[in-house]
């Protein structure tokens, strides 16, 4: 159930029943937590127990969760061939390029500074995928999902 229609069944309950349901205690049965605190407290006439099922999956959900669960490790995992692919494809095709400069450029720069920029690029390049696939994908996707309704 969505956010809107919660809202509506609030405003809803709250003409009919004039204003008795808080817009809190109904959001609240709709997230685990909610549930948890239900079940310790004995809501709805049942009497208190402790929710080990209900804090079960509400711990699973918090190590799924992206930052630093199961769902960032594996999508983490998945990155480091396509960033150790990029890597070396980029490398290689500049360092092919280095050698298809006249001695005259070499003589004028510093190899330092010229690998630095190098290193430099390819991290931003790989940066710039990373976002691109795992942020801005998402999102687009999300929007266009969100466009059907």
């Amino acid at each position: 159930m969505s956010l809107i229609e919660i809202f509506r069944r609030h405003v809803d309950s709250d003409v009919e029943n004039g204003g008795a349901r808080s817009l809190l205690e109904d959001s609240n049965s709709y997230a685990q937590i909610g549930i948890v605190t239900n079940e310790l407290t004995g809501v709805d006439g049942q009497p208190p127990r402790f929710p080990w099922d209900a804090i079960l999956i509400y711990v699973f959900l918090r190590f799924l969760q992206s930052g630093v669960g199961l769902i960032q490790a594996t999508q983490n995992y998945l990155w480091i061939p396509i960033g150790q692919y990029t890597t070396r494809e980029i490398s290689v095709k500049m360092f092919e390029h280095l050698h298809g400069l006249s001695l005259s450029y070499h003589i004028n720069r510093k190899t330092g500074e010229v690998l630095r920029v190098m290193d430099r690029g390819t991290n931003s390049i790989i940066t710039l995928l990373n976002q691109i696939i795992f942020q801005i994908f998402p999102v687009l996707l999300y929007f266009c999902d969100c466009y059907d309704y």
